[in-house]
């Protein structure tokens, strides 16, 4: 499931689609609110991970280049 979470968002990132980064997060904290979880994944981590993309896409207003984020290695390694 990672690697799946982790491509749609690198292809959201990539593509400045904040408003489909949000609705990701959105559905990740309704996970979250109802105690479900992943074995390989935190969704705790990818939400935090969305909201870095997302501050950095409206501060740069380019796309982010998502491997370069610490939070993303962090996730990405585990």
């Amino acid at each position: 499931m990672k690697d799946i979470f982790l491509d749609t968002i690198t292809h959201l990132a990539s593509n400045n689609d904040v408003l489909g980064l949000t609705k990701m997060r959105k559905i990740f904290e309704g996970l979250i609110a109802n105690d479900i979880c992943f074995d390989d994944v935190s969704l705790i981590e990818l939400t935090e991970l969305i909201d870095e993309i997302i501050s950095v896409t409206n501060a740069n207003k380019l796309p982010v280049k998502i491997d370069t984020l610490p939070i993303y290695k962090l996730i990405k390694d585990n």
